[in-house]
């Protein structure tokens, strides 16, 4: 007696849940009319002037918050992602620079405490500034260090612009070797269309 007992309880609940699950579907699917509707932009006529109470904006500014999809969200948070990326690259471009410059100044006192130089002749333009006559062979070698600093960091720049770019290309490839794999199959697929 106990058994049939709980088989009509089973079967009552059982139902219940399909009567729930019934009336939750169609409560979603009133609820995504209601939201489509509200998406739908506004019908305006020439005669109607009315200007819009503050209710309306409220209420508008929740059915666009509503509208949003998660690919507009993926959107969103790899927009502020790359926009945080590009902060902490220009602070890493300032500590690079502060490094490079300490290094240079470091070499600078390096090279002076290893020679004992003369004293250069010092005069004063018309304008009032300082000059000394610069030392041909420090020039020279500062614009080396310079040179050759530039063209490293451009070449390291322009690697990693290049892995990005290719990165975000739908047919990029992710190094030499698959890059060779992808140009043997379109060879072959043009090919086929050939024949």
């Amino acid at each position: 007696m106990d058994l049939n007992k709980y088989a009509d309880r089973l079967k009552n609940l059982k139902r219940k849940g399909v009567s729930l699950s019934v009336k939750n579907k169609q409560q979603i699917l009133q609820e995504e009319k209601q939201t489509s509707a509200r998406a739908k932009p506004a019908v305006y006529s020439m005669k109607t002037e009315e200007a819009p109470s503050s209710e309306t904006t409220e209420e508008s500014k929740e059915a666009k918050l509503l509208q949003y999809s998660m690919k507009d969200f993926e959107q969103w948070q790899d927009k502020e992602r790359r926009k945080s990326q590009k902060s902490s690259d220009v602070a890493k471009y300032q500590d690079l620079a502060k490094f490079t410059y300490d290094k240079e100044v470091q070499q600078l006192r390096k090279n002076y405490t290893n020679k004992v130089e003369k004293p250069k002749k010092v005069s004063i333009n018309k304008k009032g500034k300082i000059v000394v006559k610069d030392d041909p062979h420090l020039v020279g070698s500062l614009a080396d260090s310079l040179n050759k600093t530039a063209n490293e960091r451009y070449a390291r720049i322009e690697k990693k612009i290049h892995r990005q770019m290719v990165s975000d290309t739908p047919g990029g490839f992710i190094n030499e070797k698959n890059k060779q794999f992808n140009d043997k199959i379109e060879r072959q697929t043009k090919k086929r269309e050939e024949n």
